[in-house]
């Protein structure tokens, strides 16, 4: 044991007396790790509140969109109504106004003039009235 003696002793002595001297270093690592998950976790939500912005905008938009587009379909069809009830518009400028308009807008399939009777007047496409999806036919 003799032998051994001299090299702890020496071990000793060459080990510094302050334990906070190795806590120091493990606690700056530590908080590093932390301020990194916290980085994380902030860039987490900044990047899921935009995202969440941006698509709430592209909702926006496309509610507009239809918005605008089916008050121009109501405003054409207002201005086909007036033209019939004035007497200004017969079957042919009928046929080709609304066969146009529905060409240029395929989310309509049919337009079709009901009189007052709930008569089914005119069609375009020019269906047969037995074939017109309307729920008052003659």
């Amino acid at each position: 044991m003799n032998l051994f003696q001299p090299l702890v002793s020496a071990l000793r002595r060459s080990r510094p007396r302050g334990g906070w001297v190795w806590v120091l270093p493990n606690f700056v690592l530590g908080l590093f790790v932390v301020a990194l998950f916290a980085l994380l976790i902030v860039l987490q939500r900044y990047e899921q509140t935009t995202h969440r912005n941006a698509l709430a905008q592209d909702i926006q938009w496309a509610e507009q969109t239809i918005r605008t587009h089916l008050t121009t379909n109501q405003e054409f069809l207002q201005q086909l109504a007036r033209g019939l009830a004035d007497g200004r518009l017969e079957r042919e400028a009928f046929q080709a106004q609304a066969g146009q308009y529905l060409a240029n807008n395929p989310e309509l399939t049919h337009i079709i003039w009901v009189d007052a009777d709930q008569v089914v007047r005119w069609t375009v496409p020019g269906t047969p009235a037995s074939a017109c999806p309307c729920p008052n036919r003659p």
